[in-house]
This record gives structure tokens, C-alpha cells and sequence, in this order.
């Protein structure tokens, strides 16, 4: 099962919005062919995925700003990396909360559309979210990325969902940060009447815009 990012309304204004941006892209595309001008650039974008039933070292935990709280210790399973959350684990906030990160290749965030996260739960899970540009100083977001990203609810039955949240979040703040795509952070949250929980995280996609956009058609 897919479950897509809570405000459906701004998802569909923004695809909107692709639409009519590719179809232009589209005729200029073929009135340059028609004339004899360069091709289309080859080297786009491709989907990257990282899958835990293998050993995924470049993941690792993100530290608190807070010297209060504890950074979530991930756990390698069979199938998955599991991120048990208990009281002391914390990002900001009373919930039991943990966050992993990854660094990427100084990217261009404008051309990539989508987070898959396929994953299942033991015990209460809330919610799961992305973040972006790890630092180990205050940026002033309440937690160790200079902004935040799109999140979603997560059911708690023990089955595996696939969880995709856009990168072009509308109300993402890009003004605490500059430059290429560094890190991805992805957060998990628990319920704050629950002492002890956990997500297994079976694999992490990103896919960019292109591919995105034509999957859709």
C-alpha cells in the first residue's frame, strides 16, 4: 500500500503546475529537434535506492542539538535497519523521536521529485518525515538540518507501506541554506504514552522529476 503525503490539495496544485511547465518543455523540445539544434541531454537524473537487507553504512544517526536527549541507535535486521525509540531518544519536542541521515553528492534539489520510504512498525509509530542539510549547530529549526520537510502519518499494524513524500513541499523554508542538496535526514516520531517503539526501514528511493513525471502518464 502507498500512502502519500497529508495535504493532498497542495500535491495536486503543484502537479498541476508541472503539467503545464513539461508540456511547454515538450513543443520546445521538438520545435529544436525539427530545427537541427543539440539533443536532449542524456544524462539525467536515475532513481537511487538504498535497500536494508544489506549492510547501507552511509546511513547513520543524527546527533540532538540538545545534549539533553539521546540520538536514535539504529539496529540492522535481517530485511531492514530498525530505529527503536524510548523515552530517552528525542529530537525536540516530549515524543520519543529519532532521526537518520544520509550525504548525497551536492545535488540540485529542483531536479528531483519524491522520497519512497518502504517501512513497518513495532508499536506506535505517529509519523515520518523528511529534513535537509545536516549540521551540528543550532540552525534555529529545532533540530540538527537547516530546514524540514513533508510528512506523513504512518499506520501502526505491522505491515509494510510505502510512504512517498515530495520534495517540492511548498512549505519547505530554503532560506536558512545555500547551494547543492548535501543531506537527506529522514525523522520517525512515536506516541508520547508509549515507552518503547520502533520503525523498520526496508528501503529509501528518491526519484527524480523526469522519471516522476512520466510514471504519472
Amino acid at each position: 500500500m502507498v500512502i502519500g503525503a497529508i495535504n493532498m490539495t497542495s500535491k495536486f496544485s503543484l502537479f498541476v503546475a508541472e503539467l503545464r511547465r513539461r508540456k511547454a518543455y515538450f513543443f520546445s523540445v521538438v520545435f529544436v529537434l525539427g530545427c537541427g539544434g543539440p539533443e536532449v541531454p542524456a544524462d539525467l537524473p536515475q532513481v537511487v535506492e538504498w535497500r536494508f537487507d544489506q549492510p547501507q553504512p552511509d546511513w547513520r544517526p543524527a546527533k540532538p542539538i540538545s545534549e539533553e536527549y539521546e540520538g536514535v541507535r539504529p539496529v540492522r535486521i535481517d530485511d531492514a535497519l530498525r530505529l527503536p525509540l524510548t523515552s530517552a531518544t528525542r529530537i525536540d519536542g516530549p515524543n520519543p523521536a529519532g532521526e537518520i541521515y544520509v550525504h548525497l553528492p551536492d545535488w540540485n534539489l529542483d531536479d528531483w521529485s519524491l522520497v519512497e520510504i518502504r517501512a513497518r512498525t513495532r508499536g506506535p509509530i505517529q509519523a515520518i518525515g523528511l529534513d535537509f542539510n545536516y549540521t551540528e549547530t543550532d540552525p534555529g529549526s529545532g533540530g540538527p538540518f537547516y530546514s524540514e520537510g513533508d510528512a506523513t502519518r504512518v499506520t501502526s499494524d505491522g505491515k509494510v507501506y510505502t510512504y512517498r513524500l515530495e520534495l517540492n513541499w511548498e512549505y519547505m523554508d530554503r532560506g536558512r541554506w545555500e547551494g547543492p542538496w548535501t543531506e537527506l535526514g529522514i525523522w520517525v516520531i512515536g506516541s508520547d504514552d508509549v515507552e518503547t517503539a520502533a520503525l523498520d526501514i526496508l528501503s529509501i528511493r528518491i526519484i527524480p522529476k523526469e522519471l516522476d513525471f512520466r510514471r504519472r502518464w
